[in-house]
């Protein structure tokens, strides 16, 4: 199989560029409609190495050995059924030589023994750049395959290290390895020169920078007759990275992973500053790296249900049976326009910061002086609302402004508002501001009202809605906070079930809560105004019960049957009659 045919069986949409296939969509990123997503993936005529050069590339880089597994065809090209031009190296020939005083007496600086500079063949050499300067030799079967020069002078600031030109990069120490043994593989040379003389002579060294992986497979032969590897990198960012890599690239080997030392950045420091036995204890101590995402369940904390932590409802009987909403959690609210739903929330809202929440909420309905205004009614209860007629012969209320401004001060670091003013916004942007509130401002109860107020791709509106809404549960999950959120339905009040909300099934299958709010108030024969219905509760199942509410227009309060919202106090007003003000 050659790179082409890989490409033209697997992957789609491609062009040829010079003596590079671009493909469109990258197999690693997954396919988008984003124009920073189309085709950025190169894969090379010749060799099949591929690389995503995305802006925020995914990370995506390696052999045609490596893209063939991911597609689960690397048989085809293990058994080089393919044919293509591989690239050529040439045999070093090169004049090394024993080491000198000067050098040995560099090594021994670094903790080495002469007997173990002497077992592993050491050389020197003179470079044209380096000058004076150690040669690492890399034999393969008894054939000098590669050579790398290390300057060891302090005073020179030049570069450390060089290969020679043009030679095929391998693993060195490889022709004294025990494959039947785990074989370790280090960051360098004289971390591998370290483990050696600690007492694990099964070592390899990784031939030039931890990015680059050519020898993979350089070394294929080789790696296929190893049962198990140890993998032991510097201890910085590029060196843990490096460990990861290379335990997903042999992910087809049994990998163990050396864990970094507090202080202590590589083998050869480490046995330079402690001992030959904290090394070997290092390397024997190496456990497998553990896999993305699957934990032991033994290791999960601990938590009684009772000691979840949840915020009221504002009403008893949801309370009850939902346990107060759940942080880590997202309930997805719907009903008929006019239905309540937003007045509800807006009690729910008041009742987190009552509880000790601070919120926030983005209204796409309101415009920010409206939601401020019916936010203070619903907060002010009866003692502070006036009626009043208008020019127009309508009853209208309104809350003082000495009392308007005692309730400001009083949730000025408890409720914030996105600002949007009835324009659409983009979905992600309005769930980045919730990242921020919830970082700056320790905001762990949003709201969303609504979501067709979301500006989502309309190519593909439906999957846009659930990926949003899983957006949303990792979110929560992540802030432990609660997102509620507001999704019409297809159809009339009567008869709503959870499918019946506008958009995707996802969406309710995504939500740990779905709500129906309902007006009844209409009815002929009705003993309320309004009913909460759930439609689904995830964690304690108790779908199917209905909460049924009377409503007080001056308040925009909801109520339950034989319930006390109408009188409750919240938090502003107890301070406010504690300081005599009223």
């Amino acid at each position: 199989m050659k790179p082409i045919d890989l490409v033209q069986q697997y992957m789609g949409e491609y062009k040829i560029v010079n003596d590079e296939i671009n493909v469109k969509h990258c197999p690693f990123c997954g396919p988008n409609n984003k124009s920073d997503n189309q085709y950025k993936f190169y894969v090379s005529k010749e060799t099949g190495a591929f690389q995503c050069k995305r802006a925020k590339n995914c990370g995506a880089k390696g052999s045609f050995y490596e893209l063939a597994k991911h597609y689960g065809v690397e048989d085809e090209v293990k058994n080089k059924t393919y044919s293509t031009k591989k690239k050529k190296y040439k045999k070093p020939k090169v004049d090394t030589k024993p080491i000198d005083n000067k050098v040995k007496k560099y090594l021994k600086a670094r903790g080495f023994y002469e007997e173990i500079i002497n077992q592993l063949d050491i050389k020197e050499y003179e470079h044209s750049y380096l000058g004076e300067c150690i040669a690492f030799e890399y034999y393969w079967q008894d054939e000098l395959i590669f050579v790398k020069y290390r300057n060891f002078k302090k005073k020179d600031k030049g570069r450390k290290y060089l290969r020679e030109k043009g030679t095929k990069p391998i693993l060195w120490n490889m022709d004294n390895i025990d494959t039947d043994e785990p074989v370790l593989i280090t960051e360098g040379e004289f971390d591998a020169m370290a483990c050696f003389q600690s007492g694990y002579s099964n070592v390899v060294s990784i031939p030039s920078g931890v990015d680059d992986y050519n020898w993979i497979d350089n070394c294929h032969e080789f790696i296929e007759k190893v049962d198990e590897f140890i993998i032991w990198g510097d201890n910085d960012k590029a060196g843990r990275k490096f460990q990861e890599e290379l335990a997903t690239k042999l992910e087809d080997k049994k990998c163990r992973i050396v864990e970094p030392i507090e202080g202590i950045n590589d083998a050869n420091e480490l046995m330079y500053v402690k001992n030959e036995q904290a090394v070997l204890n290092a390397i024997l101590e190496a456990e497998q790296p553990p896999i993305e995402g699957v934990i032991r369940l033994a290791d999960v904390e601990y938590t009684d249900e009772d000691d979840e932590e949840a915020v009221t409802t504002g009403f008893n009987k949801l309370d009850r049976y939902l346990s107060g909403f759940g942080m880590g959690q997202v309930s997805i609210w719907t009903g008929e326009n006019g239905s309540g739903k937003s007045t509800v929330l807006g009690q729910v809202l008041i009742e987190s910061i009552n509880a000790g929440y601070n919120v926030c909420a983005f209204s796409g309905e309101l415009p920010k002086k409206k939601f401020r205004n019916w936010i203070e009614r619903q907060l002010a209860g009866k003692n502070y609302i006036h009626s009043y007629i208008n020019d127009y012969n309508a009853t209208k209320y309104s809350v003082d402004r000495d009392i308007r401004e005692y309730m400001g001060k009083w949730f000025y670091d408890k409720f914030y508002l996105f600002d949007a003013d009835k324009t659409r916004v983009d979905a992600d942007k309005v769930l980045n501001r919730f990242k921020q509130a919830a970082k700056r401002y320790d905001a762990r109860v949003f709201l969303i009202d609504n979501l067709i107020k979301m500006n989502l791709d309309k190519n593909n509106y439906y999957a846009a809605q659930s990926d949003f809404i899983d957006k949303c549960s990792v979110f929560a999950h992540k802030y432990n906070a609660h997102i509620h959120i507001v999704a019409h339905p297809r159809k009339t009040n009567q008869g709503v079930t959870k499918m019946d909300i506008s958009g995707s099934g996802d969406i309710t299958n995504l939500a740990d809560n779905v709500l129906l709010v309902v007006n009844t108030s209409k009815n002929k024969k009705k003993t309320h105004d309004a009913e909460i219905g759930l439609l689904k509760d995830r964690w304690n199942g108790n779908a199917g019960i209905k909460v049924k509410l009377l409503f007080s227009e001056p308040e925009l309060r909801f109520e339950e049957v034989d319930g006390n919202q109408f009188e409750r106090e919240y938090g502003w007003e107890k301070d406010y009659e504690e300081e005599g003000m009223y």
